[in-house]
């Protein structure tokens, strides 16, 4: 389960917090969760 919408199954890690999180709260281009990518730590 993604650990920061807690609804859709996490695919990917974070490469930055180590989240695992769903397809909707990762950014495929910096490869971190919409969390580090907006500059906030998790």
């Amino acid at each position: 389960m993604c650990e920061i919408c807690h609804k859709a199954i996490a695919k990917y890690v974070c490469n930055k917090c180590g989240a695992h999180v769903c397809e909707a709260c990762y950014d495929k281009k910096t490869g971190l969760c919409i969390v580090c990518a907006r500059g906030k730590v998790l």
